[in-house]
């Protein structure tokens, strides 16, 4: 029994440092191809594959590295739904930013402090909160409204980025 126990650890071990070795990129693609026609997103009559969503990531995270010009700090999200919202969590992650959720139901003067206090490059929205996210966001920080990402052609690669990479904004 020792024998298997010590077998399982230097196993766990291994699989572990793969793991470790694996990028967030890698990971969302990999669930993509494996589940690429299979439901990944419901909201009222919208649904989503996960290569709609892997597609959608994707977009995000080209206008995301667009926008932010190689500048350092994270991402605001600010959503009223979840699907934009959950595009907007994996486009992030995709382009390798950190992210702060925003609460679209706290008053403007709370919204817009923690976007200035978490130094974002970009806030990533949609249509129903675009006028509202123009009132919060500093000058020099990108508007990105999810809604109008188009997949397209852009074929630019993105950056591989560790499951386990520290946060760049601390």
């Amino acid at each position: 029994q020792g024998d298997m126990t010590s077998q399982l650890i230097v196993k766990g071990r291994a699989m572990a440092n793969v793991a470790q070795q694996e990028t967030i990129g890698g990971r969302i693609g990999k669930i993509a191809g494996r589940l690429s026609d299979t439901i990944a997103i419901v909201e009222e009559e919208a649904r989503v594959s996960h290569r709609e969503l892997e597609a959608a990531a994707t977009a995000i995270a080209r206008d995301l590295m667009t926008a932010e010009k190689d500048r350092p700090g994270c991402v605001c999200l600010f959503f009223w739904h979840k699907l934009p919202a959950i595009e907007a969590i994996f486009g992030a992650g995709r382009s390798g930013r950190s992210y702060v959720l925003l609460d679209a139901g706290d008053p403007e003067e709370r919204s817009r402090f923690i976007v200035q206090d978490s130094a974002s490059v970009a806030l990533l929205t949609e249509e129903r909160l675009l006028e509202r996210a123009r009132d919060i966001v500093p000058a020099g920080c990108a508007i990105i409204e999810v809604g109008r990402v188009s997949p397209g052609n852009d074929v630019r690669p993105l950056p591989e980025v560790s499951s386990d990479a520290p946060d760049e904004t601390s």
